[in-house]
């Protein structure tokens, strides 16, 4: 009877360790949206996009140029938005304002 009740404990220690990671990591991500005003064709939208595509802990970048704004998803532990604008000045595309936190 003892083997189980230390099976159960040492059942419940691995699952709680492993969900407990994984709450982590999903708690981590968090989207903006920004506004750039130079987001006037579909050019500047490949051009965010694509910048943004290579920079670690960037998830998803969806650019608009109707709306002229992006909203992007990162890994707030790997990357910031200063990164991000970074990238992006270096790039020609500038965001002006604060970024709107979305979650």
């Amino acid at each position: 009877m003892r083997k189980i009740g230390l099976t159960w404990v040492a059942l419940f220690v691995v699952l709680g360790s492993v969900l407990g990671v994984r709450q982590d990591a999903v708690a981590a991500l968090r989207t903006i949206k920004v506004n750039i005003p130079s987001c006037l064709c579909l050019d500047i939208s490949t051009t965010v996009r694509f910048s943004l595509k290579h920079l670690e802990g960037v998830k998803a970048v969806l650019a608009n140029a109707i709306i002229q704004s992006a909203i992007i998803t990162f890994d707030d532990e790997k990357t910031s938005y200063d990164q991000i604008k970074d990238t992006l000045i270096r790039d020609r595309v500038y965001i002006v304002g604060e970024p709107e936190y979305l979650k």
